[in-house]
């Protein structure tokens, strides 16, 4: 399934509906793991999914990834592998990173302090970073 197209510093939410070969929910042995390929076959990022609702949903595990200084703009594959029993299962996902935004993420909120010897802009982003700019113009 085609995720979309996305900014530098937007977050992607990836999600696993593990089941077995009867295509029941079940949960699995281990957690499913998360692998993020680019369109040269390099390997990205690995992670871990965690489970989301034990108890309502069987076996949906989801997680949501930042797309920060690992990434550039491209194609990105990503692959859901997990394992229940012995039936082995994979989910596939692609998404696309298009030229744009910023690593650190949006601006969550920004405040203008004014002092005597010059004008400060502070931002709070995304990723909890806080970015200072003194003397801001258009």
């Amino acid at each position: 399934m085609h995720q979309g197209r996305y900014t530098l510093g937007q977050e992607i939410v990836f999600g696993c509906w593990t089941h077995d070969a009867n295509g029941t929910p079940t949960l699995p042995t281990l957690p499913p793991v998360l692998e993020i390929w680019n369109s040269a076959g390099t390997k990205v990022q690995t992670k871990s999914m965690p489970i989301m609702d034990r108890y309502q949903n069987t076996g949906w595990f989801q997680l949501p990834v930042k797309l920060n200084t690992d990434f550039a703009t491209g194609l990105y594959r990503a692959v859901m592998i997990y394992v229940v029993g012995s039936y082995y299962g994979l989910d596939e996902d692609t998404f696309e990173v298009i030229a744009g935004g910023d690593t650190d993420g949006a601006a969550l909120a920004m405040a203008w302090y004014k002092r005597p010897h010059a004008a400060y802009v502070v931002q709070q982003m995304d990723s909890g970073k806080l970015n200072f700019g003194r003397n801001p113009y258009l």
